[in-house]
């Protein structure tokens, strides 16, 4: 491919919609991806959690009927096959939503692995130098795993236990399931565990659980967890993980008390972290801010013009805002970069926000009339604004 106009490291939902609004502006475009073409949500996430939920959800409601008169049913869970109806879902999705959207792309080229900013202007890819005038960081976030003493002796999952087809993945129910965390990702995996037949406890470090959402919502989160049979310890700082394949033992200080808890397999969801390590980002001077997460402005722009990042770099997580005064908005020029250059021109349209969906093969069809590069120039720099996360 020539030089790119637009390259977008991540394949996610932001990074499509920006592809396809670029493609349809005439740019040429470049999407590296290191892992799986979709991003998180679609392969790990949103996707397979809510999938699998309703299954957990068919079958606690078939063990414990709401009506008098209807009696309880022993239903068998078959995770393997439950699980593979699940992969068959994330791939057949991600096939008509990524896959085929990226073949309907013109001047779309597909960057399999790891991607490192190599100078002005320019990208590292696989041994391949590809020249850009512009940078989207959508490369979202992973698992943010603790450095707990004894941890990384131990086989842990990790929320790509719900990965259709990378290394991680679970394949048997376990009979006890130990949780760390009590965020959002644990709940829902201590809930569909629960509800599957595996004992789930959680440990959590705060007080209540979604310790960052209204206290209210724990509370009932609290009291439903225990109505199901979900052993609930709070207020636990972890000390050491030890055990085997077979068994995990986690002591934990609960209230000035040492607790050993043991379970089959142990789940670490203590949060997520961004994926923007290993990116060179700051050589060409864009700022971070002390967990990782790419610093923005009001308007999705980083500290370095010819890059954007969207508003939840860590998805799943925080928006890591700027206190900076706010750069130069779409209706007037863009500053000079000494690492990433300047625009020729000074954009002239208003600024149009990109879908925060996942992408439509439909967008890719019907497009408007192709435009020169000089006219892309403007256009590009007030397209760049977006609205979701990778």
């Amino acid at each position: 491919m020539a030089d790119a106009d637009l390259f977008i490291v991540g394949s996610g939902a932001t990074a499509f919609a920006a592809a396809i609004r670029a493609g349809d502006l005439g740019a040429k475009v470049a999407i590296a991806e290191r892992r799986t073409i979709g991003g998180t949500c679609v392969n790990r996430g949103c996707l397979p959690s809510k999938n699998l939920l309703e299954a957990a959800r068919a079958v606690w409601e078939a063990r414990h009927p709401r009506f008098p008169g209807i009696a309880a049913a022993d239903v068998e869970v078959d995770l393997p096959a439950l699980l593979a109806q699940k992969d068959e879902v994330v791939r057949s999705y991600r096939h008509r939503k990524y896959e085929k959207v990226a073949e309907e792309i013109v001047n779309l080229d597909l960057i399999d692995g790891d991607v490192t900013i190599a100078g002005p202007h320019e990208l590292l890819a696989e041994g391949r130098r590809y020249p850009a005038r512009y940078l989207l960081i959508a490369t979202g976030s992973r698992p943010d795993v603790p450095p707990i003493p004894g941890l990384d002796a131990v086989p842990y999952l990790t929320s790509d236990l719900l990965d259709a087809d990378e290394p991680g993945r679970l394949t048997r129910l376990p009979s006890s399931l130990l949780i760390l965390g009590g965020g959002y990702v644990a709940v829902e995996l201590a809930q569909l565990f629960s509800r599957l037949g595996s004992r789930v406890t959680v440990l959590q470090r705060s007080r209540r659980l979604l310790s960052d959402h209204e206290p209210e919502v724990g509370l009932i989160l609290r009291q439903v967890f225990e109505s199901e049979g979900i052993e609930l310890v709070t207020g636990a700082q972890v000390r050491s993980v030890d055990g085997d394949g077979d068994a995990v033992r986690v002591a934990a200080e609960v209230r000035d008390e040492t607790r050993t808890v043991e379970a089959q397999r142990l789940l670490v969801a203590t949060g997520r972290r961004p994926n923007s390590d290993g990116l060179g980002l700051e050589a060409i001077g864009v700022e971070l801010d002390d967990g990782g997460a790419v610093v923005v402005d009001p308007g999705l722009r980083t500290s370095q013009p010819r890059a954007r990042s969207p508003p939840r770099t860590p998805s799943w997580g925080r928006v890591a805002r700027s206190t900076r005064a706010s750069s130069p908005g779409p209706s007037s020029p863009i500053p000079p970069s000494p690492a990433w250059g300047s625009p020729t021109r000074t954009p002239t349209r208003p600024a149009t926000a990109v879908p925060a969906s996942p992408p439509r093969s439909s967008s890719c069809r019907a497009r408007p009339p192709r435009i020169g590069r000089s006219e892309w120039s403007s256009s590009w720099s007030k397209t760049a604004a977006i609205a979701s996360s990778a």
